[in-house]
């Protein structure tokens, strides 16, 4: 079904799967950088068939939804997701999965805030300023580029499902010196029960960034490392449509997948 709701001044846009055989809980998907809320259909598709009330919905300045790319908005768009569920649902226990850039937002957002009982994720990175220092060879270069030319940028531009309002803002975000680190959050106090997935073949978020997570990450949460699989698993990726419907999903996202609802039914229902 589909559903608008409003965060911070931009309306977001979502689609909410409810099951015939609910079991009072609810989870909030997060997509990746550039693509939108159909990358996770097949996610959603799997938590709805197990009882779970899912949404998944378009991040800010991606696919439907409004609203400028900035990342501490889009940490709070999380949680807008979550209260529109809670307000319209009768939900028992909340949790949230994120891939990719959604799984840097999806962890800032259950640890940095109370609202998540349990997080999931898929190829987190430790942050965005990482994974473009590991990907561009000439990443000192950019970053002074950005740190000095940067404002004078201001026209608009697209990249896959992403709207661009204002390059120099946009750039700023991605290369932000500040930008908060996950290793830095996920040991704090009270966060909630969590898994971290990371396929031992991602070429986008390397295996350092899981390496550097898990570590950070003592015992207040898990690693899981999944041999044979990449950053999605999807061959189209990178140019939309991002869903992939059986029999034509490969088997390592399969597995994953099974990993993702495996964890949310223990952490949220005790299954």
């Amino acid at each position: 079904m589909y559903v608008e709701f409003d965060s911070l001044g931009a309306t977001l846009a979502g689609d909410v799967f409810e099951p015939e055989d609910y079991n009072g809980a609810a989870i909030v998907l997060c997509h990746g950088f550039g693509t939108d809320r159909t990358e996770l259909y097949d996610l959603a598709e799997s938590l709805h068939s197990e009882g779970f009330l899912v949404l998944a919905y378009d991040g800010r300045a991606h696919g439907g939804s409004g609203g400028t790319f900035r990342i501490d908005d889009m940490v709070e768009d999380v949680h807008a997701a979550r209260r529109f569920l809670e307000d319209h649902y009768d939900v028992d226990r909340t949790g949230v999965f994120g891939h990719s850039l959604g799984g840097y937002l999806a962890v800032r957002a259950a640890v940095e805030t109370e609202g998540f009982d349990a997080t999931v994720s898929w190829a987190t990175p430790i942050s965005i300023r990482e994974v473009l220092k590991d990907l561009q060879w000439n990443f000192e270069y950019m970053d002074w580029f950005v740190e000095n030319y940067a404002e004078s940028l201001h026209y608009p531009s697209y990249y896959r499902k992403m709207r661009i309002d204002d390059m120099g803002a946009f750039l700023g975000e991605l290369y932000d010196r500040d930008q908060t680190r996950i290793t830095e959050t996920v040991s704090r106090p009270g966060a909630p029960q969590s898994t971290f997935i990371h396929g031992e073949l991602d070429r986008v978020v390397g295996n350092r960034h899981a390496g550097e997570i898990g570590g950070a990450l003592g015992n207040k949460g898990e690693l899981v490392m999944e041999a044979g699989a990449g950053h999605s698993c999807l061959p189209t990726h990178t140019e939309p449509p991002f869903y992939l419907p059986e029999p034509d999903r490969p088997e390592a996202r399969r597995r994953i997948i099974d990993t993702v609802v495996d964890r949310f039914k223990r952490y949220l229902t005790g299954g």
